[in-house]
C-alpha cells in the first residue's frame, strides 16, 4: 500500500482528499463557524454549550507523546492499539479498566481537550486514526495515507471510529465500515460523493459488533421529541446506547439523501436526560447533555445548515443500531 506524508499545509491535504467522506460531517464546518445559524438553533434548543476545548492547549511533540504514553500504559495500548497516538490517556485509564461506557465517551472528549484544537476553517473533517500500518493521523483516498504529525483531531466519522473501538471492537479499521450498503428505501446511494457512509457504516457494525447479529436491525426513528422519547424510554437501569446517523435530503444536490453525521447516543440513567457524543468544528469532540426536544431540533435544524449542500430540514431521518453497554460496564 502507498503511503506517504502530507505537507503540513491543511488547504494541500483537503484539496487532495478522495470523494470519500466529503459527504460525512461536510457541513460542520460551515454549521459550527461562529455565528453560524446553528449556534442560534442551538441556544434557542436550550442546549448547554459544551465546554471548548483548550486552544491555547501546549503543543506538543507527538513522538515524544507517543513514547511517554507506551511506556507508562502500555497494558492499555496493547488492548487499544489507537490509544497510542492520543494526546492523553489520563482520562481514560481508569474508565477502560473498569468498563464504564458513559465515562469512556466523555474521556474521549477530555482528552482530545488536552491538546490544541484547531480553527473552525483549519478543522480536517476527513481525519481519523488507523491502528494497523501505516499507523496515525490519516486521511482516505485510495488507502489511507498519512497526516503531517503534531494533528490531534479527529472528523466526526474519527470520533465516532474511536468510541466505537473502546466500547467493543479495539482492533477496527475504517476500511471495515465504508463500503457502500445500498438501500432504495432508505435512501442510500453508491455515488462518488459516497453520500451513503453514515448509513453503510451502522450496517457493517450491525454484524461486526460482539454478539448475535441476527437479532438486530438498523432501525428508523423519527427525529422528533416523542420517537426520540420512545426509542431512549425503558428500565432506567438497562437504558442501551445508540449508534445513530442522521441524513437529510439536499436541495444543492437534486435532492440526493446524504448520511451526513454520526455519533452516539447515551441516555444513561435518571429522568430525561440524553448525552450525545459527537464531533462538530466549533466544540470539537464533545459529551453533551440534551433534553429529547432539544436533540431532536438539533436532528432536523441545527445540522441541516449548510451551504454547499442546502440540506431540507424537513426531510431530517434519523438511522440507528441500538447495542447492549460492553459486558464489563458500570453502568453510571
Amino acid at each position: 500500500m502507498r503511503v506517504t506524508r502530507q505537507p503540513r499545509s491543511e488547504g494541500a491535504a483537503t484539496r487532495g482528499a478522495s470523494a470519500l467522506l466529503r459527504a460525512v460531517c461536510a457541513g460542520i464546518a460551515l454549521l459550527m463557524a461562529p455565528g453560524a445559524a446553528a449556534a442560534a438553533e442551538e441556544a434557542a434548543a436550550g442546549v448547554a454549550p459544551a465546554k471548548a476545548p483548550k486552544k491555547k492547549a501546549k503543543k506538543r511533540d507527538p513522538e515524544r507523546v507517543a513514547a511517554a504514553l507506551r511506556e507508562r500504559y502500555p497494558e492499555l495500548i496493547a488492548r487499544y492499539p489507537s490509544l497510542a497516538h492520543y494526546p492523553s490517556l489520563r482520562a481514560l485509564k481508569v474508565p477502560l479498566e473498569g468498563g464504564q461506557s458513559s465515562a469512556i465517551l466523555r474521556g474521549i472528549a477530555r482528552a482530545f481537550a488536552e491538546a490544541p484544537w484547531p480553527s473552525v476553517g483549519k478543522w480536517q473533517r476527513l481525519a481519523y486514526i488507523h491502528a494497523s500500518e501505516p499507523a496515525g493521523y490519516t486521511i482516505w483516498r485510495e488507502g489511507p495515507e498519512l497526516l503531517a504529525p503534531g494533528l490531534y483531531q479527529l472528523g466526526c466519522m474519527g470520533a465516532f471510529l474511536e468510541a466505537t473501538r473502546l466500547l467493543w471492537l479495539p482492533t477496527l479499521e475504517f476500511e471495515q465500515i465504508r463500503e457502500c450498503v445500498p438501500d432504495e428505501a432508505a435512501g442510500a446511494v453508491c455515488d462518488e460523493d459516497e453520500s451513503h457512509l453514515g448509513f453503510s457504516a451502522l450496517h457493517h457494525l450491525k454484524k461486526l459488533l460482539p454478539g448475535d447479529p441476527s437479532g438486530r436491525e438498523v432501525a428508523v426513528v423519527a427525529p422528533t421529541t416523542a420517537g426520540l422519547k420512545a426509542l431512549l424510554g425503558g428500565d432506567t437501569t438497562d437504558k442501551k446506547l445508540q449508534l445513530c446517523a442522521v441524513s437529510h435530503e439536499a436541495r444543492a444536490r437534486e435532492d440526493r439523501r446524504y448520511f451526513h453525521h454520526v455519533f452516539v447516543v447515551d441516555p444513561r440513567s435518571g429522568g430525561d436526560a440524553v448525552y450525545l457524543f459527537d464531533t462538530t468544528g466549533k466544540s470539537g469532540i464533545s459529551y453533551r447533555r440534551f433534553s429529547p426536544a432539544s436533540l431532536s431540533r438539533y436532528f432536523r435544524v441545527s445540522l441541516a445548515q449548510n451551504k454547499m449542500f442546502r440540506y431540507d430540514p424537513k426531510t431530517a431521518a434519523l438511522h440507528c443500531l441500538e447495542m447492549p453497554r460492553p459486558a464489563s460496564t458500570v453502568h453510571i
